[in-house]
């Protein structure tokens, strides 16, 4: 009996998913322990943390390449990255790995981030209570874990706006940091400071000249306001940034804790829409569409 093509493949199991990533980090950390103890020079980096970064790494690749990584081929499950171009494979493996790679780096970056490990451990309670056992990056991602032996449903929407949206901060917000760093002599701030300073600016003047940012430009995503009260409905759009600019002027690295809190709003809420988006009555869309 033929399945019917407007069924999609069944999300896969929590327990399977659970083992093959506990399974896929634990070898390459026992392998990092071992070639430690085999070093006749003494190790002076966190051998975890680079260990951790290899195992994002090696899921990025191969969730690019093959649609699954070593672990996930043997448990017969794979990742689909549904109607995207091929190009947009590696940037959403990246965001879907997120919490694989961003806690071990900044541990490594700065000894002050240590309870960014609990990130994992929020990452697998979304998976939980997320729709269809996808987890919050697999949500930033617009990413399915799927069985594919599994009985078939009816497919959920495609999201292509969520992945666009984040991959365009991303690259602003690389931008900004750029730019900051010409500020030193001028701001006494910490580069991250100094970024979002810029990324203020940046998205200040765009939007209310209708533009769109570097990044947005380049994931061919664009800001559309209600009409009437523009200058308002920008500044109500970019609020999030004053209280992430104090936050980054207390410490001297950056903790995510606002970014994250919009990122987590346009997840959730229908139509991928931040809580500032309902508030100045905007919506990212894609040019073009």
């Amino acid at each position: 009996m033929s399945t019917p093509d407007h069924l999609a493949p069944a999300p896969a199991g929590l327990l399977t998913r659970a083992a093959v990533t506990f399974g896929e980090v634990v070898t390459v950390i026992l392998a990092a322990l071992a070639l430690q103890a085999l070093s006749r020079e003494p190790v002076t980096i966190d051998v975890f943390s680079v260990a951790m970064l290899v195992a994002a790494a090696m899921r990025i690749v191969t969730e690019t390449g093959w649609g699954a990584s070593p672990g996930k081929w043997l448990a017969g499950i794979r990742v689909k990255f549904p109607g995207e171009v091929r190009w947009m494979r590696l940037p959403q493996a990246v965001l879907r790995n997120t919490w694989l790679w961003l806690a071990p780096l900044a541990v490594l970056l700065s000894t002050q981030e240590e309870d960014l490990w609990a990130m994992a451990a929020a990452v697998g309670v979304s998976i939980i209570l997320g729709p269809d056992r996808r987890s919050v990056t697999d949500l930033l991602a617009g990413a399915y874990v799927i069985d594919p032996v599994a009985p078939r449903r009816v497919p959920d929407p495609v999201d292509h706006i969520s992945p666009r949206r984040a991959l365009a901060w991303a690259v602003d917000m690389g931008l900004a940091v750029l730019l900051g760093l010409a500020l030193g002599a001028v701001l006494d701030w910490s580069w991250w400071a100094r970024g979002l300073a810029v990324l203020a600016v940046v998205r200040l003047v765009t939007e209310l000249i209708d533009a769109p940012t570097p990044g947005k430009a380049l994931l061919g995503l664009r800001v559309t306001h209600s009409p009437g009260l523009r200058p308002l409905r920008v500044l109500g759009r970019n609020l999030w940034l004053a209280p992430a600019l104090l936050i980054a002027l207390a410490v001297d690295h950056p903790v995510l804790l606002v970014e994250g809190f919009i990122a987590l709003t346009f997840l959730y809420i229908p139509a991928q829409r931040s809580i500032t988006d309902l508030l100045a009555r905007a919506e990212i869309t894609r040019t073009g569409r």
